[in-house]
């Protein structure tokens, strides 16, 4: 038994349960290590499957050498599989990992290293696959880990990185889809560790604050369109034996497009003021469509940048078109029945009558201020002109300036 003595008072510890709180406290500070150096051990027996597997694709070696390396490969996976069922993980981890093999570790762990080594955390389904497969085979019987029924993306570890892709498209859609660890399952390997998570809560989607903020996100939207026509229709690219139709790059700006649509459409739903806005008002009215309305910002954009009111009629087509065949049905856009030419928002200048294709065209001279709204001399009167109107006024009611006049 220890005695303390206190200020005026004195208290027993008895020494066994100081014995007994810090044993506890031993034994759990070296289960925790403990419990570190495994996960650690797991995560770098994935790196070296993942380096062996990179020097056996190397067409240089011979086969006496690549045939001991997949041996030794062989013998990482049979230990990961062993370290795998044993390892003791625990809290939110461990139920993330319920009933999960050795395959499925190896894909989270390329996530989390592309996570933790790389500015985009994301990685497509075919280079996910090939991380762990070799032959044609393996690579087909392996596609179904990433199906949404499969336990990565049923329990919520993997996602996709655009939630709006969908999964009935066949093979050949999830496997240009991008794939990324969900910020559950990074947190539940911070925790294993001991660290917080020190990602910061996402940036909620806040309301239109002016008009301005809307243009520049349609300028966005805008640019990400042109970049995809330059992609589609480069001369060198269209006189090729075959079309851009797998170009992945391509897809890459359409998945853009669609994230920017999608954020554009929410800012809107939070911005009730929006409908006061003069584009606004404008695309209401005239009932332009995405296509007519980016046709219309082009050729703002280009007269604000430029001082440049034209744009060939061809160029603006390719503009708001997302594949070779759209190229050919959109030209009813400048047709004279279309929007843009009947309700005069457009005009074109042909070089041969009815071949629209051979035109330039600009913005009706009115469009431009209603988009804009009311320049700076028109804009509503603030309170300090109101108060020098009044006193204005009432400097002259005690005048006789209006009995002479």
């Amino acid at each position: 038994m220890v005695r303390y003595a206190g200020a005026g008072s004195a208290t027993i510890i008895q020494a066994p349960q100081l014995v007994t709180a810090a044993q506890t406290f031993r034994n759990q500070a070296l289960t925790f290590m403990a419990q570190q150096v495994e996960l650690q051990r797991l995560l770098d027996l994935c790196d070296e499957i993942r380096v062996l597997r990179r020097r056996i694709m190397d067409s240089a070696l011979d086969a006496e050498v690549v045939a001991r390396l997949k041996r030794r490969s062989k013998t990482k996976w049979k230990r990961l599989a062993t370290d795998l069922a044993s390892q003791p993980f625990h809290g939110s981890l461990r139920a993330l990992l319920v009933g999960l093999d050795a395959q499925h570790f190896v894909l989270i762990a390329t996530l989390l290293r592309r996570y933790l080594r790389a500015q985009a955390p994301c990685v497509e389904g075919r280079a996910l696959l090939a991380s762990i497969f070799d032959s044609s085979f393996e690579l087909l019987s392996g596609f179904e880990l990433l199906l949404p029924e499969a336990p990565l993306r049923a329990n919520g570890i993997i996602i996709l990185e655009d939630d709006d892709e969908t999964d009935d498209a066949g093979e050949e859609a999830l496997l240009d889809a991008r794939f990324r660890l969900s910020d559950t399952a990074v947190d539940a390997f911070l925790e294993e560790l001991g660290f917080k998570s020190g990602r910061k809560p996402g940036r909620r989607l806040r309301a239109y604050a002016s008009q301005e903020e809307y243009l520049i996100d349609l300028k966005i939207l805008h640019n990400l369109y042109r970049a995809r026509a330059k992609r589609l229709f480069a001369a060198d690219t269209w006189w090729r034996l075959r079309g851009q139709a797998e170009d992945r790059g391509q897809k890459a700006v359409d998945r853009q497009i669609l994230r920017v649509l999608r954020q554009i459409d929410r800012r809107l739903e939070r911005s009730p003021a929006s409908l006061r806005f003069p584009v606004r008002q404008f695309q209401l009215e005239h009932g332009l469509a995405l296509d007519e309305t980016l046709v219309v910002m082009h050729l703002l954009f280009l007269e604000m940048l430029e001082g440049n009111p034209y744009a060939d009629v061809v160029s603006l087509i390719q503009l708001v078109s997302s594949s070779e065949e759209d190229l050919f049905a959109k030209r009813e856009l400048f047709a004279p029945h279309g929007k843009l030419r009947s309700l005069e928002i457009v005009e074109l200048d042909q070089m041969l009558e009815g071949r629209e294709l051979t035109s330039e065209c600009h913005l009706g001279n009115w469009v431009m201020d209603r988009i804009l709204g009311t320049r700076g001399g028109e804009r509503p009167i603030d309170a300090d002109e109101k108060l020098e109107f009044h006193l204005y006024l009432k400097k002259l009611t005690s005048s006789n300036f209006l009995q002479d006049l």
